[in-house]
């Protein structure tokens, strides 16, 4: 039996953890600013991205452990380490992406878009301005991780939720012209989309770690390098009930 990386490139474990950590303080600052601003706007966007912004606040620090624990040396009772910790993490991302943060954005806004009449909102300038200040916060976590590239769960949860992040407070923003405009119904419409995209993050995020929670082997060509380099050792005659498992994001387990 033997482990390896699979030919995959290894992170730099600098970069991804920064990544993370850059946007875990972002997204604190961030999150007072639009409770403070929703409180004296009444834009239900702002609401939205506050709420967004706090589960990323829990988002980015349970991944942030989950890096750290994921990248423990192996022990008697983790032979071959402990990377799907990241898996699990980026798993109960999805869930709370899904279940707590989607389905309060639709509660929220599906009323509102029957009240138009009675929605006062103020100091709209006040919005739009938090509303760009947020898309600068989330894009340069976002470059940091982009610049040094990653295959690790956690690291690509933090990237799918910065993403996800990112077009939600485009959509804000738009909202928020609309508004002012006189278009009230552009900002419960917007809460909408952020909800979708929020859930759609989710949906990804489930479907690409629940393989490695119940077993994913690797590709046919995988396979193939594999018994390649084995055939290469002097010695080997043949190959015979190869079989492969991935540990984690990137180790195999042979």
């Amino acid at each position: 039996m033997a482990t390896l990386e699979a030919g995959i490139p290894i992170l730099n474990n600098h970069g991804g953890t920064r990544g993370i950590e850059i946007a875990l303080v972002g997204y604190i600052g961030l999150f007072i600013l639009q409770v403070i601003s929703y409180l004296l706007t009444n834009v239900l966007v702002l609401l939205a991205g506050a709420l967004d912004t706090l589960s990323d606040v829990f988002i980015s620090g349970f991944l942030l452990l989950a890096l750290h624990y994921a990248r423990r040396p192996t022990d008697p009772t983790h032979m071959f380490g402990q990377a799907r910790a990241q898996n699990v993490a980026a798993f109960a991302v999805a869930v709370v992406f899904i279940v707590f943060v989607s389905f309060e954005m639709i509660r929220q806004a599906i009323p509102r878009l029957f009240q138009q009449e009675t929605v006062v909102m103020h100091n709209i300038p006040i919005a739009v301005v938090v509303t760009a200040l947020a898309i600068i916060i989330t894009v340069i976590p976002l470059i940091d991780i982009l610049r040094y590239g990653s295959h690790e769960a956690a690291v690509r949860a933090q990237l799918v939720a910065l993403i996800e992040m990112l077009l939600a407070y485009i959509a804000s923003l738009i909202a928020l012209f609309l508004v002012e405009r006189g278009y009230l119904i552009a900002d419960p419409i917007a809460s909408l989309i952020v909800a979708i995209f929020i859930a759609l993050s989710g949906i990804y995020l489930i479907r690409e770690n629940v393989p490695y929670l119940i077993g994913k082997s690797p590709s046919a060509d995988i396979l193939q390098k594999i018994k390649d380099t084995a055939h290469s050792v002097d010695g080997v005659i043949g190959i015979h009930d190869l079989e492969a498992e991935y540990v984690g994001p990137n180790p195999l387990f042979i």
